[in-house]
């Protein structure tokens, strides 16, 4: 190195970080072998549509906002400094929890892509040319634990920047009068946290007053129920939400084409297996937001029959 060249400091500091993969990418060169340029220029119009709204997002809101975004192969990362305080962390990290659901729900209603993904928190470190850190490895393992198409969060962060005991963060989270919490995230069947992007990405905007008072939520959330506009968007994200994952449903809830096929394998119904129970997922979280948004109409309704040639149950939509 130059004498005269000043190092440029390597040194880590605390961040939120977002770990993101597009589900299908690996799956696709296996089923998708001569069309990959095709799956291609998908990615990249996507890459390119949400890298143009993460700057638009960042410069709409009143306070600085300033993430760092990586995007690799079928990954994004997407990092935000911490503050000292954690009182102070309140905005930011509600800010990169709506930024998530805004990337969610546009891969899903324009492309036809699923996400899934870990947040967490960590020391970080990121230039030009790698990323490092615990946070980066935190966000990377809740990412890998998500085999649905979901958006793992961490927890004890949030319990941690609320200032509320594990005790009363699950009492919030289970109680109908703790919906204070659940315009971000929900709980799963595995008792694991979530971004609940077709609820976030519907907001508008989230103060840091937010989590201060539990009337405040529940007056926003009774002018939001009753707010046309916001019923309209409400009703196009359910909606269009719906007419992908039918499409997904009809084209891998059956193992028909594949055993059509000349030359096929118990590994291919396996990974059929697996993506089946991924859409699966996305169903079951597609119509539980119905019930709750009060859109029953925008149900997916389906039958589950089994398939003697493979010993599998197959999915088919009921119109």
């Amino acid at each position: 190195m130059d004498k005269n060249t000043k190092k440029v400091s390597t040194k880590q500091s605390y961040h939120f970080v977002a770990f993101l993969d597009i589900l299908g990418y690996k799956d696709y060169f296996e089923s998708d072998k001569n069309d990959t340029d095709k799956f291609l220029d998908l990615i990249e119009s996507a890459i390119d549509e949400i890298t143009k709204g993460i700057k638009t997002f960042a410069t709409s809101l009143k306070y600085e906002f300033d993430p760092i975004v990586r995007l690799f192969s079928d990954n994004i990362l997407i990092a935000i400094k911490c503050n000292k305080k954690n009182e102070d962390n309140v905005q930011p990290f509600l800010h990169l929890i709506k930024l998530i659901a805004i990337i969610q729900t546009s891969f899903i209603l324009r492309y036809g892509l699923f996400l899934r993904g870990g947040v967490s928190k960590g020391l970080f470190f990121a230039n030009d040319k790698f990323v490092f850190g615990k946070g980066l490895v935190n966000a990377y393992s809740y990412e890998q634990q998500a085999v649905y198409p979901k958006i793992m969060i961490d927890s004890a962060e949030i319990r941690k920047i609320l200032n509320m005991s594990k005790e009363t963060f699950e009492k919030i989270m289970k109680d109908n009068a703790g919906k204070i919490l659940s315009r971000i995230i929900a709980r799963d069947s595995d008792q694991q946290y979530f971004v609940n992007y077709l609820k976030v990405s519907q907001g508008d905007s989230i103060e840091d007053d937010f989590f201060k008072k539990e009337a405040i939520f529940t007056q926003r959330a009774q002018c939001m129920l009753f707010d046309p506009i916001q019923n309209q968007r409400i009703f196009y994200d359910l909606y269009n939400h719906k007419v992908v994952l039918v499409a997904k449903i009809n084209e891998y809830g059956c193992c028909t084409d594949i055993i059509n096929q000349k030359k096929w394998s118990m590994n291919d119904i396996d990974l059929r297996r697996k993506v089946q129970m991924k859409y699966m997922w996305a169903v079951e979280y597609h119509n539980e937001s119905c019930i709750l948004a009060g859109k029953t109409e925008l149900l997916i309704k389906y039958n589950i029959v089994m398939d003697n040639n493979v010993h599998l149950p197959q999915f088919k939509i009921v119109e």
